[in-house]
């Protein structure tokens, strides 16, 4: 495998810099910076900046990698807008997914330049069939921060300090937003929520997790054709998580969500006075989101559909204790039917369910 600089100093650097062009005129940063000037202008302008950033790159003295490796991926994305298939740039650690071929990826805005350009490419049929595109996404992420050598430093430096101090503050308890989705956040501001019911979120689990097996497939594959690159033999594909590792995310996830039954754990965690609606927010848009499909599955939403299809409300007429009482009773019930289908080995989750149910 020949390293990042090797691939720029031999890329055709006029198609590279056309590639960067199409590329940069969707940044709207950067529309805002030439916003008084002729696309052509724009164009140029573009050109020379990035022409110089390579220039530069070509002139330094890189620091040889043999591990960080960087390859093209096929990957599907869904927003409100519409799905799409697209090919991205990742960084892997080859001694990392040798041990775990799903092993983490690496962002490298951060990293010093020197560095980056000392990283492998991977020589498998689709990064090299995209290798214009790949130096391109690659000058992206190193140009994050800016384009002079000093400025950038700077700019990465006061980064680190934010973040340093954001991670403070989220540790002390300042910062009351830290952990909360953008669908608790829109509720606080009072701007308008489209409640799921539970089929529509049923349907949206299994859509989220076909994305994900598509995705963590092509990764694999990808990796697969580095490891056999290397004389190496790949581990065989599976098609989902294991099962062991899919019942501790659900296990992990119930308990997250028993925990705030008791209004002296509550406060303890969240530094606020327990209520159904914090506790509700917390499970649906928070935990259940982010974990095992069947989380969702065993809370009681405030909606679903009768069998005629009208829209019933689950929670209606009770205060806010009862529904707190419905809420546990409801998903106390489901989640030991769940953890009775393969043998829950956790005492401490079991016994804090039955007392509960």
């Amino acid at each position: 495998m020949k390293t990042v600089q090797t691939y720029l100093r031999e890329a055709d650097r006029e198609g590279l810099l056309e590639s960067i062009v199409y590329d940069e005129l969707y940044n709207m940063d950067l529309l805002l910076e030439y916003q008084d000037k002729t696309v052509s202008e724009i164009r140029d302008a573009i050109k020379k900046r990035m022409n110089g950033l390579i220039e530069y790159l070509l002139s330094l003295e890189v620091v040889p990698s043999d591990h960080d490796v960087l390859y093209m991926v096929e990957a599907t994305s869904y927003d409100k807008e519409y799905n799409h298939e697209h090919r991205t740039l990742t960084r892997v650690n080859l001694n990392e997914i040798r041990k775990d071929i799903y092993a983490n990826s690496y962002a490298f805005e951060f990293s010093d330049w020197a560095e980056t350009l000392g990283y492998l490419v991977a020589d498998n049929k689709l990064t090299q069939n995209y290798m214009t595109e790949l130096l391109t996404q690659y000058l992206r992420e190193t140009s994050f921060f800016g384009f002079d050598p000093e400025a950038r430093q700077e700019r990465v430096k006061e980064v680190y300090d934010d973040l340093e101090q954001s991670m403070k503050e989220i540790k002390e308890g300042l910062i009351a937003s830290a952990g909360k989705s953008l669908e608790m956040h829109e509720k606080e501001l009072g701007l308008p929520i489209d409640e799921k019911d539970q089929r529509q979120d049923d349907l949206w689990s299994k859509s989220n997790a076909a994305e994900k097996r598509y995705n963590r497939y092509c990764n694999w594959r990808e990796r697969s054709c580095i490891l056999e690159s290397l004389g190496e033999k790949p581990p065989l594909f599976v098609d989902d998580i294991k099962e062991e590792r899919d019942n501790k995310r659900f296990e992990e996830a119930v308990f997250r969500i028993l925990q705030m039954k008791d209004p002296k754990t509550f406060r303890w965690l969240l530094t606020k006075e327990q209520s159904f609606e914090l506790i509700y927010d917390i499970s649906v848009y928070g935990i259940a989101p982010l974990s095992d499909e069947r989380v969702g599955k065993c809370i009681l939403w405030k909606y679903s559909r009768g069998e005629n299809g009208e829209l019933i409300d689950n929670y209606k007429d009770l205060d806010d204790k009862a529904k707190i009482d419905a809420f546990y009773s409801y998903f106390g019930r489901n989640v030991l039917e769940e953890l009775s289908k393969y043998g829950c080995a956790d005492e401490k989750l079991l016994n804090m369910l039955r007392k509960g149910s």
